[in-house]
C-alpha cells in the first residue's frame, strides 16, 4: 500500500475530520429543509402512521452493510485488497442486509400505495430526492475531500477530465 493511502487510512485527525464535515454537512442540511416547512416539511414528515418495528429492523439491516464495509476498511488498510477475508459471517452481512432491506422497503411502499390507493409520483421523488441527495452529497464531498488531500491539493489530471469523471457522481 503506497504512503498517501496508508496515512489517509491510518490518520485519526482527518478520519476525524472527515466524520465531523459529514455529519456537519448532513446537519445542516436538515436545518435548511426544517426551516423551509411548507411543502418541503411535509413531504419530508409525511402525516401516515409508520411500523415502528419494521423501521427499527431496517435500521438494523442497513447498520449490517456499515458493520461488514467497516470490516472490509480494516482489512483493505492491512493488505491493500477491498474484502472480508475468510469471515463468513461478515461476507453475509453485506448482501443479506441489502437484500433485506430492500424487501422490507418494497413491503413499505406497497403499503403505503394500498391505504392510500395511488402514491402522487412527483411527491414520492422529491420525498427520495430530499432524503438521499443530502447525504449522498456529503458523501461525494468528503471523497472528493479525501482525494485533494491525498493529492496535496493539487490537479493530477487536466479540469475538464475532472469535471467528466465528476458528471455521473452529480
Amino acid at each position: 500500500m503506497n504512503e498517501s493511502l496508508r496515512r489517509f487510512a491510518l490518520d485519526p485527525v482527518l478520519a476525524i475530520s472527515i466524520f465531523a464535515f459529514a455529519v456537519g454537512g448532513a446537519g445542516a442540511l436538515v436545518l435548511l429543509f426544517d426551516r423551509l416547512g411548507g411543502y418541503f416539511g411535509k413531504v419530508v414528515a409525511p402525516g401516515t402512521q409508520k411500523l415502528a418495528s419494521l423501521e427499527g429492523l431496517r435500521g438494523v439491516l442497513a447498520f449490517s452493510v456499515v458493520a461488514h464495509h467497516a470490516y472490509c476498511w480494516y482489512f483493505f488498510t492491512q493488505t491493500g485488497v477491498w474484502t472480508s477475508d475468510r469471515s463468513v459471517v461478515f461476507f453475509r452481512l453485506a448482501s443479506f442486509g441489502v437484500m433485506q432491506f430492500f424487501y422490507v422497503s418494497g413491503f413499505l411502499f406497497w403499503r403505503k400505495l394500498m391505504k392510500r390507493g395511488s402514491i402522487p409520483f412527483g411527491s414520492f421523488y422529491l420525498s427520495r430526492f430530499v432524503r438521499i441527495a443530502p447525504v449522498y452529497y456529503v458523501c461525494v464531498g468528503a471523497a472528493l475531500l479525501a482525494a485533494f488531500y491525498l493529492t496535496g491539493f493539487s490537479l493530477q489530471v487536466g479540469i475538464g477530465s475532472l469535471f467528466a469523471s465528476l458528471a455521473p457522481w452529480l
